[in-house]
């Protein structure tokens, strides 16, 4: 029964690894994309002068990065980073300069609401601190390839 090569399957480890990342991460904007948006209006707006860009290529740590936030903060962030009605973007300046422990921390404790009639961030249950560490670095890429100076909150 065995005529193949011992090992062959592991060459294409690499893309069934990627598919299914693909697929998770499909489910995830579907789901994202079909919620509604709770009403917030006091919310700041932000102006976007063009389009957020994606990275084409993300390291293993920003891919998991990616679906651990599109699972665990894109509700209020966005799964761009841009915001929505409930959370700040986090390609804004702000966000920009804050230290990675400040990220942890309201991760685990939470934040307070913010200037502008944002709302408290909650405590974000579940996450271990590999997968926050993967949405720091995620949110980290997105900011350097979105240097857009025109966000603006």
């Amino acid at each position: 029964m065995g005529s193949g090569r011992k090992g062959s399957g592991r060459k294409f480890l690499p893309l069934y690894i990627g598919i299914m990342i693909a697929g998770i991460a499909i489910v995830s904007l579907q789901r994202a994309l079909h919620r509604q948006e709770p009403s917030a209006p006091s919310a700041p707006e932000i102006e976007v002068s063009g389009p957020v860009v994606v990275p084409p290529r993300l390291n293993e740590q920003q891919k998991l990065g990616a679906l651990a936030f599109a699972q665990a903060c894109s509700d209020c962030h966005g799964l761009t980073l841009t915001g929505r009605a409930t959370g700040p973007s986090l390609l804004v300046d702000r966000y920009r300069v804050m230290p990675d422990d400040d990220y942890r921390r309201a991760v685990e404790r939470g934040a307070e609401a913010t200037q502008g009639g944002w709302l408290p961030m909650p405590p974000i249950q579940g996450l271990s601190p590999g997968q926050v560490d993967a949405i720091i670095a995620y949110v980290r890429r997105m900011q350097a390839v979105n240097p857009n100076p025109s966000l603006q909150q």
